[in-house]
């Protein structure tokens, strides 16, 4: 609304051709905005799509090697410590698809506020 008045007023001191110039430099930068925020956007998510592709495989490798141990009572402390690994790996996991599902809906909202610019 702003930006409205001041071209009515560049229009009411300069004349009709100055606020044309006016009117294609105030949407040019506008375009040139736009553009960086897709550019900015697509690089976070693809930053974010690697740490959270990074996570999914820790959390797989860890979940694997969560196969139990032979029950023998002289690896129970190994066998303990494998579980615990594997606790934590399926926590990657959740936290893995968790971080996913936000950052996918959160990255098809800022698409879609772009595309309506």
């Amino acid at each position: 609304m702003r930006s409205i008045t001041k071209v009515l007023e560049y229009a009411k001191e300069y004349g009709k051709e100055k606020t044309i110039e006016t009117l294609a430099k105030m949407e040019n930068a506008k375009l040139k905005r736009g553009n960086a925020g897709v550019i900015t956007s697509v690089a976070v998510s693809i930053f974010i799509a690697v740490i959270t592709i990074l996570a999914l495989i820790y959390g797989f490798g860890e979940a694997r090697s969560s196969i139990p141990a032979p029950t023998d009572p002289n690896l129970n402390s190994t066998y303990t410590k494998v579980s615990d690994m594997g606790n934590k790996g399926f926590n990657f996991l959740a936290v893995g698809i968790i971080l996913f599902v936000i950052f996918t809906v959160i990255g098809m909202i800022v698409a879609l506020t772009q595309m309506r610019r």
